[in-house]
This record gives structure tokens, C-alpha cells and sequence, in this order.
């Protein structure tokens, strides 16, 4: 039996028949669904992406760049460009994730960037918990302290404030209902 190798009547499908293919499509191909149009954008919204790793570098030698990690098989790693590409391709790529994902390690490790502060954390404000299992992440900016804050309390397993992240006061990391201070 021959497989269709196009499909052309992708308009005419009911929201949650689309939804159903969305979830079977892989990572990427979901993303670039995503920038076809608001009515996709929104659907693929509402796709749980699985992640195995989320994180963004700017530290050392290394370009700052994010990897993001679906499977063993299924890896990717976004250098940054310039500061337009890291506002316009790469922060809403990963406010989308962190609002959209269930992420297994989340890692963060200077993606504060003062000029791009406000907009970052305005693509963070969401109403639904961040599902995040482990994080390590500077708590210290308002991003940090954002996605800390919004973890949710049933699903957050860890949290590593590494020791090079500047101080914060102790009564923030105390009051999060999801943090086990040892």
C-alpha cells in the first residue's frame, strides 16, 4: 500500500484531529508548525513537549547557546547569533517550552541579559505551573527567581542554586513550598 507523501485538505481538519497529528509529530516539525499561523501556534500550545534537557549557556568560552534535549536520539543546539536572534528566535523558543513542556533537567546558567530582561520575563508570565522535574538555575535575577517561583510544587523533584550565583536573600528560597533546603 502506497503512502500519501502530501497531504493537502490540513485546513479542513477539526482542532483536535490536528492536536492528535501534532502529537505524533517530532519536535521540530511541531515548531515549524507553529510559525505557520496563530490558529496552529495556538494548537501546538497544547502538545505536551517531553523534554529530557532544556538549557541555555553563556558562560566560559563557549557561544551562548541553548540545547534542547527530546531524546537520546533527538537533540538540538541553537547558537546564538547576535542579541537580535538571542530576543526575537531564542528566548520565545524557550519561554514556549518552559511554558509548554514537561522538562526533565532545566539548567540556566547566565541567560540574563539586562537589556532583555523585561521582554523574557513578560514571555515567562503564564497561568499554568512550569513542569519541571530538576532545575539548577541563579535565582538572584527576576527570570531566575520567575522560573523558580513557578515550578510546580507536584512535579519539582530538585533545585541547585550553584554556589557562583550571586546572593540572594534566604526568605525567598525558604517561602517556595517546592524547595528542600539541606
Amino acid at each position: 500500500m502506497n503512502l500519501p507523501t502530501e497531504f493537502h485538505d490540513w485546513v479542513r481538519l477539526p482542532p483536535d484531529i490536528k492536536v492528535l497529528c501534532m502529537n505524533k509529530m517530532d519536535f521540530l516539525s511541531r515548531i515549524r508548525m507553529r510559525a505557520t499561523s496563530k490558529i496552529e501556534r495556538e494548537l501546538v500550545e497544547k502538545v505536551n513537549n517531553n523534554i529530557l534537557k532544556l538549557s541555555y549557556y553563556a558562560m566560559g568560552n563557549e557561544e551562548p547557546h541553548e540545547d534542547i534535549e527530546i531524546s537520546q536520539d533527538e537533540k538540538y543546539k541553537i547558537i546564538r547569533k547576535n542579541n537580535v536572534h538571542f530576543g526575537e528566535e531564542m528566548m520565545p523558543l524557550m519561554a514556549f517550552l518552559l511554558r509548554t513542556g514537561t522538562i526533565e533537567y532545566f539548567f540556566a546558567a547566565s541567560f540574563y541579559i539586562e537589556h532583555f530582561a523585561g521582554p523574557f520575563s513578560e514571555m515567562l508570565r503564564t497561568n499554568k505551573k512550569y513542569r519541571i522535574k530538576s532545575l539548577r538555575v541563579d535565582p538572584s535575577n527576576e527570570e531566575g527567581l520567575m522560573i523558580m517561583k513557578g515550578c510546580d510544587e507536584k512535579i519539582i523533584e530538585t533545585v541547585t542554586i550553584h554556589e557562583n550565583f550571586k546572593e540572594i536573600p534566604v526568605e525567598e528560597i525558604v517561602a517556595l513550598p517546592s524547595i528542600l533546603i539541606q
